[in-house]
């Protein structure tokens, strides 16, 4: 990960408080279902995962809808905000627990492609998210990665206690 593992270590062993997901819709079409993460510890923290990198930032406030546009030649562009817990259920068992660790999700055919991160919390819980070669994002609860993908944990890169 080359921005923000910082973020992630300073939030280990806080609570997860909630959480957001942007969608893209491009003429009405959706174009990927969570564009943009965003989970709220102690801090809102803003999560891509696309073009073969893991971005964090951190977010002062929580995020705010953005507001669509029309482009001249007539093109919608729509970026919806959703709360997790209302699209993903099982989010809810997430909310209140701790954060405990976090690895970067790697391509096993090609090593240097971040395609995720998997967020692992008290009682065994953990949440992945990922981008496909798409680049569409998903979302995977109780410990779950795609068989194309693997855990990495590197020195001053990710931290698991």
């Amino acid at each position: 990960m080359r921005k923000g593992a910082e973020i992630l270590r300073s939030q280990v062993g806080k609570k997860l408080r909630g959480g957001l997901f942007q969608s893209f819709y491009f003429d009405d079409e959706l174009v990927d279902n969570i564009n943009v993460l965003f989970l709220k510890f102690e801090m809102w923290i803003h999560i891509t995962t696309t073009d073969e990198t893991a971005i964090l930032e951190v977010q002062e406030e929580k995020p705010k809808q953005i507001i669509g546009w029309t482009d001249d030649d007539g093109v919608k562009f729509e970026y919806p905000l959703t709360d997790l817990s209302e699209k993903f259920n099982e989010f809810n068992n997430y909310v209140d627990l701790e954060l405990t660790g976090f690895t970067e999700l790697v391509d096993k055919e090609f090593e240097g492609k971040v395609c995720g991160l998997k967020f692992q919390f008290e009682n065994g819980l953990s949440l992945t998210t990922y981008s496909n070669s798409e680049d569409e994002t998903f979302i995977l609860f109780n410990g779950e990665i795609l068989d194309d993908l693997k855990e990495k944990t590197m020195p001053n890169n990710s931290y698991k206690p």
